[in-house]
């Protein structure tokens, strides 16, 4: 699920007639029931391709977003070259602190390089990644890419783990907890909550005894509110 806050429209290289004049931004967590985030009426466009930018003010993470046309500009088709939905991008300040890894090139690091060729590995019983936010954000969103995502089996796929954030580093509170994960990739969404850093702790590292844990990225999401108080 994603949270998008702005959407971009670009008129087709047709004709105006062809081009959205009304239409609605919906969401759904289940594609079938949709709440409307943004109305448009009577929009114009000033020439061939041309993009314009407008803000849904949307809080909420859908599963599914549907671009609903009430009206056109005359034509018994509408054309649209672009639609582009924009939510919040993992915050890029976002680091791992440095901790060894079970072989070489695999520390902690790895897990917040943006790149899903590498990976964090550890050894450790219930492993645990601190991530520093690189100042205090209003988070919403974790993304987890597991063992599978990075070429490896299947079997070992992280399975039980919590994540807990801080908003100073000291004091935590657990905002997310999977049991029984069996998928390469696995997203948490929550009401925005303050914090400077993100905690991650392995009960389970695989579906098997293999006491290895493999986390190829750990991205966070949010908006940045500013230093640490």
């Amino acid at each position: 699920m994603y949270t998008v806050s702005l959407y971009t429209v670009t008129s087709a290289a047709t004709s105006p007639e062809k081009d959205p004049k009304s239409w609605m931004l919906q969401g759904s967590q289940d594609c079938l029931t949709w709440t409307t985030l943004d109305t448009r009426t009577n929009e114009r466009f000033g020439w061939r391709s041309f993009t314009k930018v407008y803000a849904s003010r949307n809080t909420t993470p859908f599963s599914c977003y549907r671009f609903a046309v009430t009206a056109n500009g005359g034509a018994a088709t509408t054309q649209v070259a672009e639609l582009e939905l924009i939510g919040d991008a993992p915050i890029s300040t976002a680091i791992a602190r440095s901790a060894p890894g079970c072989s070489a090139n695999t520390g902690s690091t790895k897990a917040t390089d943006a790149s899903r060729t590498t990976k964090w590995c550890s050894d450790a019983q219930h492993a645990t990644l601190v991530v520093d936010l690189g100042g205090q954000h209003a988070i919403n969103q974790v993304m987890i890419h597991h063992a599978e995502s990075g070429g490896e089996a299947a079997t070992l796929n992280t399975r039980d783990y919590s994540i807990e954030a801080s908003p100073d580093g000291k004091s935590w509170a657990r905002i997310a907890e999977k049991t029984g994960n069996h998928d390469a990739v696995t997203q948490h969404t929550f009401s925005p909550t303050v914090a400077s850093a993100i905690r991650l702790t392995i009960d389970k590292p695989s579906q098997s005894e293999d006491h290895t844990t493999r986390i190829y990225e750990f991205e966070v999401f949010g908006k940045w509110l500013g230093p640490n108080h």
